[in-house]
């Protein structure tokens, strides 16, 4: 079976860069895996589709990575 990976690449910033942020879009949920969906059952006990509560139904999530640069050994 395929899988995509996707890497980030670290590296100290130049000049006054104190926070950075990224944001990967287009990852498959892995709660509902890319279905968007799981069955569940309504008032009368009728099978119906409920969206996933994690990707709401769109079957992809997004990742926001938050990096927070600092002197090595400071206080947090």
């Amino acid at each position: 079976m395929s899988e995509e990976i996707r890497m980030i690449t670290v590296r100290a910033p130049h000049g006054h860069i104190t926070h950075e942020r990224l944001v990967l879009h287009g990852l498959r949920c892995g709660y509902c895996q890319g279905n968007g969906w799981f069955w569940g059952l309504d008032e009368i006990g009728e099978s119906v589709k409920e969206p996933c509560p994690i990707c709401k139904g769109r079957k992809t999530v997004e990742a926001e990575v938050r990096i927070e640069w600092k002197a090595e050994g400071g206080e947090r």
